[in-house]
Protein backbone atom coordinates (compact mmCIF):
# COMPACT_ATOMS: atom_id res chain seq x y z
CA UNK A 1 0.00 0.00 0.00
CA UNK A 2 1.65 3.15 -0.73
CA UNK A 3 0.62 6.54 1.24
CA UNK A 4 1.38 10.28 0.70
CA UNK A 5 1.05 11.23 4.48
CA UNK A 6 -2.07 13.02 4.42
CA UNK A 7 -4.34 9.93 4.31
CA UNK A 8 -6.98 9.93 7.36
CA UNK A 9 -5.92 6.84 9.77
CA UNK A 10 -7.87 7.28 12.59
CA UNK A 11 -10.10 10.39 13.48
CA UNK A 12 -11.50 11.68 17.31
CA UNK A 13 -15.54 12.16 16.61
CA UNK A 14 -18.39 11.81 19.25
CA UNK A 15 -18.74 9.06 20.06
CA UNK A 16 -21.92 9.11 22.21
CA UNK A 17 -21.49 6.25 23.87
CA UNK A 18 -18.82 7.08 26.35
CA UNK A 19 -20.32 9.71 29.45
CA UNK A 20 -16.85 11.38 30.87
CA UNK A 21 -13.44 10.21 31.72
CA UNK A 22 -14.44 10.10 35.55
CA UNK A 23 -13.35 6.44 35.09
CA UNK A 24 -10.58 4.90 33.01
CA UNK A 25 -12.04 3.44 30.07
CA UNK A 26 -9.95 -0.36 29.66
CA UNK A 27 -10.71 -2.38 26.42
CA UNK A 28 -10.02 -5.95 26.17
CA UNK A 29 -10.28 -8.49 23.20
CA UNK A 30 -13.81 -10.99 23.95
CA UNK A 31 -14.85 -13.77 22.20
CA UNK A 32 -18.44 -13.11 20.47
CA UNK A 33 -20.53 -16.23 19.71
CA UNK A 34 -21.30 -17.41 16.14
CA UNK A 35 -24.91 -16.40 14.54
CA UNK A 36 -25.49 -12.45 14.75
CA UNK A 37 -24.31 -9.36 13.75
CA UNK A 38 -22.95 -6.85 16.61
CA UNK A 39 -23.41 -3.07 16.87
CA UNK A 40 -20.86 -1.15 18.61
CA UNK A 41 -22.28 -0.16 22.01
CA UNK A 42 -24.08 -3.62 22.92
CA UNK A 43 -24.01 -4.72 26.70
CA UNK A 44 -22.27 -8.46 26.44
CA UNK A 45 -22.82 -10.69 28.76
CA UNK A 46 -20.55 -13.61 29.93
CA UNK A 47 -21.50 -17.07 29.48
CA UNK A 48 -20.05 -20.07 31.48
CA UNK A 49 -17.59 -20.99 28.60
CA UNK A 50 -16.13 -18.20 28.07
CA UNK A 51 -17.96 -16.68 25.19
CA UNK A 52 -20.15 -13.71 24.75
CA UNK A 53 -24.06 -12.36 24.14
CA UNK A 54 -25.94 -9.58 23.65
CA UNK A 55 -27.27 -9.07 27.14
CA UNK A 56 -30.88 -10.50 26.87
CA UNK A 57 -29.82 -13.55 25.19
CA UNK A 58 -29.88 -16.03 28.44
CA UNK A 59 -33.15 -14.50 29.52
CA UNK A 60 -34.64 -15.09 26.26
CA UNK A 61 -33.63 -18.79 26.47
CA UNK A 62 -34.59 -19.24 29.92
CA UNK A 63 -38.17 -18.14 29.08
CA UNK A 64 -38.15 -20.08 26.22
CA UNK A 65 -36.86 -23.32 28.45
CA UNK A 66 -39.63 -22.31 31.06
CA UNK A 67 -42.29 -22.28 28.54
CA UNK A 68 -41.27 -25.84 27.22
CA UNK A 69 -40.93 -26.85 31.09
CA UNK A 70 -44.58 -25.97 31.69
CA UNK A 71 -45.47 -28.02 28.60
CA UNK A 72 -44.15 -30.67 29.94
CA UNK A 73 -45.00 -30.01 33.19
CA UNK A 74 -48.93 -30.65 32.10
CA UNK A 75 -47.70 -34.38 30.68
CA UNK A 76 -46.67 -35.14 34.17
CA UNK A 77 -42.74 -34.93 33.56
CA UNK A 78 -42.38 -32.92 36.89
CA UNK A 79 -39.18 -34.28 37.79
CA UNK A 80 -37.86 -33.40 34.32
CA UNK A 81 -38.88 -30.07 34.51
CA UNK A 82 -37.30 -29.17 38.00
CA UNK A 83 -33.47 -30.70 36.89
CA UNK A 84 -34.02 -27.99 33.24
CA UNK A 85 -35.09 -25.01 35.92
CA UNK A 86 -31.57 -25.72 37.93
CA UNK A 87 -30.06 -26.43 35.28
CA UNK A 88 -31.00 -23.01 34.06
CA UNK A 89 -30.17 -21.00 37.20
CA UNK A 90 -26.73 -23.28 37.23
CA UNK A 91 -25.68 -21.69 33.88
CA UNK A 92 -26.69 -18.24 34.80
CA UNK A 93 -24.93 -15.30 32.52
CA UNK A 94 -23.18 -12.34 33.66
CA UNK A 95 -23.24 -8.79 32.33
CA UNK A 96 -20.05 -7.69 31.86
CA UNK A 97 -18.56 -5.76 28.44
CA UNK A 98 -19.65 -3.36 26.20
CA UNK A 99 -18.86 -3.77 22.80
CA UNK A 100 -16.52 -1.03 21.32
CA UNK A 101 -16.99 -1.89 17.80
CA UNK A 102 -19.39 -3.35 15.02
CA UNK A 103 -18.41 -7.18 14.47
CA UNK A 104 -19.80 -9.82 12.42
CA UNK A 105 -20.05 -13.18 14.41
CA UNK A 106 -22.59 -14.14 11.69
CA UNK A 107 -20.21 -17.00 9.75
CA UNK A 108 -18.76 -18.40 13.27
CA UNK A 109 -17.07 -16.87 16.65
CA UNK A 110 -14.72 -13.46 16.62
CA UNK A 111 -12.88 -12.06 18.49
CA UNK A 112 -14.26 -7.94 19.30
CA UNK A 113 -12.36 -4.82 21.29
CA UNK A 114 -14.83 -4.88 23.89
CA UNK A 115 -14.61 -2.04 27.11
CA UNK A 116 -14.29 -3.70 30.24
CA UNK A 117 -14.47 -0.45 32.52
CA UNK A 118 -15.73 3.00 31.78
CA UNK A 119 -18.38 5.70 32.08
CA UNK A 120 -21.23 5.18 29.55
CA UNK A 121 -24.42 6.82 28.86
CA UNK A 122 -27.19 4.14 29.75
CA UNK A 123 -29.54 5.13 26.58
CA UNK A 124 -26.69 4.68 24.38
CA UNK A 125 -26.27 0.68 25.26
CA UNK A 126 -28.26 -1.98 23.05
CA UNK A 127 -29.59 -5.47 24.66
CA UNK A 128 -31.72 -7.54 23.22
CA UNK A 129 -35.01 -7.22 21.67
CA UNK A 130 -37.59 -7.18 24.32
CA UNK A 131 -35.07 -7.18 27.04
CA UNK A 132 -34.36 -4.34 29.52
CA UNK A 133 -31.31 -3.50 31.42
CA UNK A 134 -32.47 -4.26 35.21
CA UNK A 135 -30.90 -3.15 38.44
CA UNK A 136 -29.08 -6.53 38.54
CA UNK A 137 -27.45 -5.70 35.61
CA UNK A 138 -26.09 -2.68 36.43
CA UNK A 139 -25.21 -3.41 39.50
CA UNK A 140 -23.18 -6.53 37.80
CA UNK A 141 -21.51 -4.00 35.69
CA UNK A 142 -20.77 -1.45 38.33
CA UNK A 143 -18.69 -4.35 40.21
CA UNK A 144 -16.80 -4.75 37.32
CA UNK A 145 -15.74 -1.12 36.60
CA UNK A 146 -18.73 -0.10 34.36
CA UNK A 147 -20.57 3.10 35.72
CA UNK A 148 -23.92 4.29 33.52
CA UNK A 149 -25.48 7.77 33.54
CA UNK A 150 -27.83 9.58 32.18
CA UNK A 151 -27.85 12.27 29.16
CA UNK A 152 -29.68 14.06 27.11
CA UNK A 153 -29.26 12.39 22.92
Amino acid sequence: MKTTGREVIGHCGDDMLVADNRHPLDVHHVTLAAGEMHRKGEVLEVSEDGKCYILGTAAAAKAAAEVQIAEETQDGETQAADNATDTLIENATVAGYILAEDADARTGDITAAAYSSGSFIRNALIVKEGYSLTDKDERELRIGGIYLSDAMM
